[in-house]
C-alpha cells in the first residue's frame, strides 16, 4: 500500500508538515492517503511511540514496526469511516493506539526471541532449555558460565537483538561471514544447553 512505502520516506517529513497548518487539512489529507500527510504524521508521531516503546522494552526496529502498524490502522478507520473528525489532532489518536499496543508489541518481542533462543538447539536433545528460559536473568546467570567469545556471540543475538549481518558489517566479532557467525553460536548455544543440563541435575 502507498502510505505503508510512505512511512519510510523521512529525509524532510518534519518540512511537509508546513502543507498542513490545521488538524483538519492533515485529517482530510490522511483520508485520501497522500503521502506528504503520511510523512507529516510520521514525523509527528515518532518522538511519542519512541519513548512508549523504550518504557516497554523495544528496539528501534521494533518500534518503527508499532509506528507502522498505529499509522495503518488510522489509515484504515478513516478509509472504512470508522473515524469521525472532532477537530482533534491525529498524531494524538496514534499515539493513543501506540500506547494500548506496546505491552501485546513486547509480549510478542519477547516470545518472538525465546523461539530464536530454542531454534538455535537441536530440538532433540532432552537437555534443550524450558520455558524459564524465556526470563532473561536466567540467561544472563547462565552466560556467566560461558567463554568470553561465546558470551559477546550470545548477548549479541539474544538479549541486544542484533541481527548476524549487522554484527558481520559492523566487524565486532572475528567471524567475517554469517555462516560462520553461526556455525560458531550454535556449538556456543550446544555448550549453554549442556550448562543449563547441568545446572538443572543439581538441583534434582
Amino acid at each position: 500500500m502507498a502510505f505503508r512505502l510512505a512511512l519510510f520516506s523521512r529525509s524532510s517529513a518534519r518540512a511537509v508538515c508546513n502543507d498542513f497548518p490545521d488538524h483538519r487539512l492533515l485529517t482530510e489529507a490522511l483520508q485520501r492517503e497522500e503521502a506528504r500527510a503520511i510523512q507529516c504524521l510520521s514525523a509527528r508521531t515518532a518522538a511519542g511511540i519512541a519513548a512508549i516503546g523504550r518504557n516497554f522494552g523495544l528496539k528501534a526496529e521494533d518500534i518503527e514496526e508499532l509506528q507502522c502498524d498505529c499509522i495503518v490502522l488510522f489509515i484504515q478507520k478513516l478509509r472504512s469511516g470508522a473515524y469521525t473528525y472532532r477537530g482533534h489532532d491525529p498524531a494524538s489518536y496514534v499515539i493513543e493506539v501506540a500506547k494500548l499496543r506496546a505491552r501485546h508489541y513486547a509480549r510478542q518481542v519477547n516470545r518472538r526471541r525465546a523461539e530464536m533462543l530454542e531454534a538455535d538447539l537441536d530440538p532433540a536433545d532432552p537437555d534443550r532449555f524450558d520455558e524459564s528460559l524465556e526470563n532473561a536473568g536466567m540467561l544472563r546467570t547462565l552466560l556467566q558460565l560461558a567463554d568470553e567469545n561465546c558470551r559477546a556471540l550470545i548477548t549479541l543475538k539474544y538479549l541486544e537483538g542484533r541481527r548476524d549481518k549487522e554484527v558481520i558489517a559492523l566487524g565486532i566479532t572475528p567471524y567475517a561471514t554469517e555462516k560462520s557467525l553461526k556455525s560458531q553460536r550454535a556449538k556456543c548455544m550446544k555448550k549453554l544447553a549442556e550448562a543449563f543440563a547441568a545446572r538443572r541435575n543439581q538441583k534434582i
